[in-house]
């Protein structure tokens, strides 16, 4: 019997990749395996089997992997940024900021490289530096493609007649940087027009501080003197350090909040609402969000009447009530939040609207957090109403949850 031609690596490496990308994994990771086993010094192949054991949060096989391909290459620059991220996941940070710093000498003008290099900065405290290279984020072609419209030049914190703000991120980023505004309007001495997203009108609009217009990206840019992305504030205000709240700077309207006392009845119970899953297309979700039925020793609480806050996912319990369905934007999620006495969220736009009204609320972090809410404290300067839990082991709510719902219950008999 005549055995069947071997294929070449090329031939083996597109091979997985077709697997990988049809989600079939674990063809995909055998093939890999094939590979190194027959070639072990095939740095794509061990680049490649590093990542697919990233994305499956084998974190440990991931990171002996990337060092095997980076031990052949050592000049690899997208071995030392992934690599970089394993450890960051695994909370080896020092690690982690040493190969991504690596990543940016090798490759200076990666926009990928020089923002993963920035959020480690930021999360080690290493504000400077680290919101210099954030500025890379406008160079991504999301981000760079919007600001090509602007025909007026960058704020460099000085005095101008007008000034346009534009959001350039997610909904919590444009709820956590609105505090900045009040100070650039001071230091422009400007007219200020903020552009967003159509989505946040109706929350924002009645809360702009006194001279502050807002706007929707789609209804075309006004012209102005110059302009500022909202998270690039911090660099053009040379101002490094987190920027705490003194007090709310977003209201519920009054009007929205009165219809839901009406629909939600009078109060028996201390009031929860609860938000577990982030947007599915944030880079980090698969770390952030808990899965719903790791959430049945909170919602199993006697004495609590708990409130969805979550968007197009349902969890069927006996005590928790949905009103979801009749939300149409963020200012009836505002007024919802305003009628209850605590939030509990994942690392979410919910946790950032609920702290920038000024509401209790209790955000749940994944062993490596978001660069925001550094490594150990249990409150942040950021939402003074905001209280920090952290997994104490990698990917494993059950210790956040059983904290949760023991503090829930003090709450409950105090």
């Amino acid at each position: 019997m005549t055995q069947a031609p071997a294929i070449s690596i090329e031939k083996a490496l597109e091979l997985a990749g077709t697997f990988r990308r049809a989600g079939q994994r674990e063809y995909a990771e055998s093939i890999y395996r094939k590979i190194i086993t027959g070639h072990p010094d095939s740095v794509d192949a061990w680049n490649n089997l590093a990542n697919m054991l990233l994305e499956r949060r084998a974190l440990g096989e991931s990171i002996e992997c990337f060092q095997r391909a980076l031990a052949i290459r050592p000049d690899f620059a997208f071995s030392h940024h992934n690599l970089a991220q394993a450890f960051a996941e695994a909370g080896q940070f020092e690690d982690a900021l040493r190969h991504s710093s690596r990543a940016v000498e090798l490759n200076p003008e990666s926009p990928d490289f020089n923002l993963a290099f920035a959020t480690l900065l930021l999360l080690l405290g290493r504000n400077e530096e680290g919101w210099r290279h954030y500025e890379w984020r406008l160079h991504q072609p999301e981000i760079k493609q919007q600001l090509e419209n602007f025909p007026t030049p960058r704020w460099d914190g000085g005095s101008v007649n007008t000034l346009l703000v534009q959001e350039d991120q997610g909904y919590g980023d444009t709820f956590h940087f609105l505090r900045y505004l009040p100070i650039v309007a001071r230091r422009s001495g400007a007219q200020i027009i903020f552009a967003c997203r159509e989505k946040l009108l109706p929350i924002l609009e009645p809360n702009m501080p006194h001279g502050i217009k807002a706007v929707a990206i789609s209804s075309g840019m006004p012209v102005c003197d110059a302009y500022v992305p909202l998270l690039s504030i911090p660099w053009a205000l040379q101002s490094f350090d987190p920027l705490p709240m003194p007090a709310p700077y977003l209201h519920a309207d009054e009007g929205r909040r009165k219809l839901l006392r009406e629909h939600m009845g009078p109060a028996r119970a201390l009031r929860v609402g609860l938000s577990w899953e982030g947007s599915s297309e944030h880079p980090r979700n698969r770390i952030r969000s808990i899965a719903p039925d790791l959430l049945r020793p909170v919602l199993d609480l006697n004495g609590i009447e708990f409130y969805s806050l979550q968007l197009g996912k349902q969890i069927h319990h006996e005590n928790l009530k949905d009103f979801m369905p009749q939300i149409r934007d963020f200012a009836d999620t505002a007024a919802l939040m305003s009628e209850l006495d605590l939030l509990i969220s994942v690392d979410t736009a919910a946790a950032h609207l609920a702290g920038a009204l000024g509401r209790p609320v209790w955000t749940l972090l994944p062993f490596a957090p978001d660069w925001r809410w550094d490594l150990e404290s249990e409150t942040t300067p950021w939402y003074p109403t905001m209280r920090l839990f952290r997994q104490p082991v990698i990917d494993d709510w059950s210790q956040v949850i059983e904290q949760v719902a023991s503090q829930i219950r003090s709450l409950v008999t105090s």
